[in-house]
């Protein structure tokens, strides 16, 4: 069985074994009765990619392969020209796997899948700037580097020091900028944390542009104690007029986070605990963990607390990566985490022979095994790494009690988990391990067997 560094994928598909049984039919004398039909269950998905300034099309040629118990293939479709897919649902069928092959290899395990409607997958395709319009832009600074010395200047999501500029040049595309040149969230942030935000029209805008302290006219809502939480970084964003606004962030305490332009019915902040990297053998471990709370109309939210990645999490997470040096199936439990987690995620990172990205997202309920996982034959050599990069182990759930897998699926499948503000307490804890060097990725993860402290925190990534 081949394997994808320590995680073995699964990569070979074993050939199906033929039903036998007798040719004669006992004979029936019981009264015959209406018959009784069992509706057939069904898959439905949509692969949707979106390019650079997040133009979506459908994405056709989409595998999803749908497995059993074990992990074997019982069923195997690709979407169409719209990037759709419609079939049925085998009654064995346990486990859903969605692979896409257009820019380098991605594939999603859903564990324990609910059949029937799936949503839409979405796949990124940076390098496609197709009617984005994407241009490098030089913004003129002067004026605020003077009057606001040592202040960051925040275009769209990509950042600033003052100090010593009088222009900065950032590309329209990188900074998530949607379609048709919609205005771009501005934001000065001086030293003390105060901040304030504005729009600059790109749509008036060739390739130069100049700011001034006129620009930044918004000052926002302070969200109330948001100073005092115990976060290392909180973020704070509200929605209007049916878009999000401005990003407002501060770091330990600094100030409070402040909504742009105002305070509406969907405002929240999200805080994160970070921690420093730690190098162990030939692998950078590291781990944060973040919380999200809704903000009330009056600016004011009830302290949340950033869950812990504590001795639990951790010794989970060893006993995962000591199981995953042997043969599927694996199994994991992190029924430990008691604070609201309803999803466990594994990533496997890594590099193809060919160079190319190639990675595998797992999720599934808070405790369980993964099977090992077989694709068809097509796709076997898809997965064939010359080398682990990274792995990723998560935990994430939101409210403040355990919710079903099945439930929680149909959340995600719905665009609310991660998404939607008024859902509050949504919470991450999350592990990374990056590989750095050559050495057997199982050996070096197992050498990283250390104890940590109760709050051992790492950077963060952002997600959604």
């Amino acid at each position: 069985m081949k394997k994808l560094g320590i995680f073995p994928v699964a990569l070979l598909l074993t050939a199906c074994g033929g039903g036998g049984g007798s040719s004669e039919t006992p004979q029936d004398t019981t009264p015959s009765q209406p018959p009784v039909t069992t509706p057939t269950q069904r898959i439905s998905l949509t692969a949707i990619s979106y390019n650079a300034c997040n133009v979506e099309t459908p994405l056709a040629g989409v595998d999803a392969v749908l497995q059993d118990s074990a992990g074997q293939v019982v069923a195997h479709y690709q979407t169409d020209s719209q990037g759709h897919i419609d079939g049925a649902w085998p009654s064995t069928a346990k486990h859903l796997t969605v692979v896409n092959t257009h820019d380098g290899v991605e594939a999603f395990t859903t564990l324990d899948a609910n059949p029937g409607e799936q949503g839409s997958v979405y796949f990124r395709d940076s390098s496609n700037e197709s009617g984005c319009n994407c241009r490098d832009i030089k913004v003129d600074i002067g004026s605020l580097g003077s009057s606001h010395y040592r202040a960051t200047l925040v275009l769209g999501s990509s950042s600033y020091d003052l100090i010593g500029q009088s222009s900065v040049t950032f590309n329209s595309c990188s900074s998530f900028i949607n379609l048709n040149n919609q205005p771009l969230d501005i934001q000065l942030i001086d030293t003390d944390g105060t901040a304030t935000a504005g729009k600059l029209d790109l749509s008036s805008v060739t390739n130069e542009a100049t700011l001034t302290q006129d620009d930044f006219s918004a000052s926002g809502v302070a969200v109330t104690g948001s100073q005092y939480f115990n976060a290392d970084e909180v973020i704070a964003r509200g929605q209007a007029n049916g878009s999000w606004q401005w990003r407002n962030f501060t770091f330990q305490g600094q100030a409070n986070v402040a909504i742009y332009p105002a305070l509406s019915q969907n405002n929240f902040v999200t805080l994160y605990q970070f921690g420093d990297e730690t190098p162990a053998n030939g692998v950078v471990a590291s781990t944060y963990a973040s919380i999200r709370a809704r903000v009330a109309a009056d600016g004011s939210v009830d302290e949340p607390t950033v869950p812990v990645v504590g001795q639990a999490f951790w010794g989970s997470t060893l006993a995962l990566l000591q199981d995953m040096e042997g043969d599927a199936p694996y199994y994991y439990d992190f029924s430990s985490e008691t604070d609201g987690m309803n999803r466990f995620g594994a990533i496997i990172y890594g590099t193809g022979t060919n160079g190319s990205n190639v990675s595998w997202n797992i999720t599934g309920p808070i405790k369980g095994e993964i099977p090992d996982l077989r694709l068809p034959t097509a796709l076997e050599s898809q997965f064939e790494l010359s080398a682990l990069t990274a792995l990723d182990l998560s935990v994430d759930g939101y409210g403040n009690s355990n919710i079903k897998w099945s439930d929680f699926q149909t959340l995600v499948r719905d665009g609310h988990i991660g998404t939607d503000p008024q859902l509050d307490n949504y919470r991450i804890k999350d592990v990374y391990f990056q590989i750095t060097d050559s050495v057997t990725a199982g050996k070096k993860l197992s050498q990283s067997q250390r104890q940590p402290t109760v709050q051992w925190f790492g950077p963060g990534r952002d997600r959604k």
